[in-house]
């Protein structure tokens, strides 16, 4: 497997993780392939377990990443809200 910098790490990472949102809104879990993921990224499958040990993680981690931005957004309006609520009193 090739040496990557921190930099070409994270930016594979990403990339991998752009795929991963494509290919799964597309096709889903099941039929989405190890070897899909991979050559959308443009690197070859063993490099693929560099980053993750299956496509299962890879999704599980997008589901974190979406339920954090989730989390974020349902505060930041009860932030707001509780902010109105303040200026009327």
């Amino acid at each position: 497997m090739p040496q990557f910098s921190p930099a070409e790490k994270e930016q594979l990472r990403q990339d991998l993780i752009d795929s991963g949102k494509r290919l799964f809104a597309a096709q889903g879990l099941r039929k989405t392939s190890l070897k899909q993921l991979a050559a959308a990224t443009g690197i070859a499958t063993s490099t693929f377990y560099a980053f993750y040990d299956s496509k299962e993680a890879i999704y599980l981690d997008l589901l974190e990443l979406k339920s954090s931005r989730m989390e974020e957004r349902v505060w930041a309006a009860v932030e707001k809200q509780s902010s109105r609520a303040n200026q009327k009193c």
